[in-house]
């Protein structure tokens, strides 16, 4: 008997009407992102441009492409988050003699490309700021490994954080369905360079200068073509950048008997040609005050290197500060009333 009634339940259930897919109620709710989540996605994403040395700050190690945790997530990637929509803020190391021009669209494209992949967000702002150039051999005898660091903390706390299984990023962006290229909306942003990012352009490309003995201060020694840290990055070569535009003066030591306005003509091609490769911006202005002659012989005996004093200096204190954005900043005040050079 009660398999009989069973039956009719099923006959029961079968008979009554169904609701509707649309007669469903709707489950109400929200899906957030804290900002550290996109900072992770933005982090790796940009493991893939080439040129891009190193975001600054410790989020990421030489852009690994592996997730660690560090006490300040936002050191150099900083994110704004909305409900549909995310601007990005960077600060960069790049590599001499790349494009940053060119660095910075592959920047823009592999964060809308990622972000929109895992979050479905619109990336409607990237703004990058370059603090640096190296080349690469420079990056790996400055850099001190996040991940070594991190690793050593863990074996200390007796727990490893480290997660390699972020592939799945690639995966899940390269099954999206792109939108063609007409169809992409434009992201805006701004690329802008610290003084100390053109100072070392325009020191490296015055090394092929047949007569220029040395630049008066300490950022190159010789002219070697290597760059080095110093405290004081403005002494000898001082430069003013704008949006566009790029004004340099210079304090010089040229060979005794070479001639001196030939010298000058070479100086300002090569910085034009160099400032304009790396990063597209004109140069307007440049300025050269000669401050001695010397023979390459009185050079050499006269010449203490600077290299060798950073290196001293590094032993001792064990770290490099530069008060580059500071001193900006007061000639930027003292020199209100002034008018710009370059825009």
């Amino acid at each position: 008997m009660v398999q009989e009634n069973m039956k009719a339940f099923g006959t029961m259930a079968e008979k009554e009407t169904p609701k509707t897919k649309e007669t469903q109620p709707e489950i109400k709710g929200t899906l957030t992102y804290e900002d550290k989540v996109v900072q992770k996605i933005v982090g790796l994403a940009l493991e893939s441009v080439d040129g891009l040395l190193s975001v600054e700050g410790g989020f990421f190690s030489n852009l690994t492409g592996k997730l660690i945790n560090t006490d300040d997530v936002t050191t150099g990637v900083d994110v704004e988050v909305g409900k549909t929509q995310v601007a990005v803020d960077l600060k960069v190391v790049t590599e001499y003699r790349k494009n940053v021009p060119d660095i910075y669209e592959k920047i823009k494209e592999v964060i809308r490309k990622e972000v929109a992949a895992m979050t479905e967000l619109e990336v409607v702002e990237v703004n990058v700021t370059v603090t640096d150039i190296k080349t690469k051999e420079q990056q790996k005898e400055d850099d001190v490994s996040i991940q070594d660091r991190v690793t050593s903390a863990a074996q200390t706390t007796g727990k490893i954080m480290v997660q390699e299984n972020m592939k799945a990023f690639g995966t899940m962006a390269e099954k999206e369905t792109p939108k063609t290229k007409e169809t992409q909306p434009d992201i805006k942003g701004s690329l802008t360079y610290e003084d100390k990012v053109v100072q070392k352009i325009v020191g490296l490309a015055l090394e092929s200068v047949d007569g220029l003995l040395s630049v008066e201060g300490g950022f190159f020694s010789n002219l070697t073509g290597k760059l080095i840290n110093t405290d004081d990055v403005t002494t000898g070569v001082d430069v003013e950048v704008g949006k566009t535009q790029v004004a340099v003066d210079l304090k010089v030591v040229t060979e005794y008997r070479k001639n001196v306005p030939d010298i000058y003509e070479k100086i300002k091609e090569v910085i034009r040609k160099e400032v304009v490769a790396i990063t597209e911006l004109e140069v307007v202005e440049v300025n050269v005050t000669v401050t001695d002659i010397k023979t390459k012989e009185q050079q050499k005996e006269d010449d203490v290197s600077i290299q060798d004093r950073v290196t001293s200096a590094a032993q001792t204190t064990g770290k490099f500060t530069s008060e580059q954005v500071d001193k900006v900043k007061d000639k930027v005040e003292d020199n209100t009333d002034k008018e710009a050079r370059v825009k």
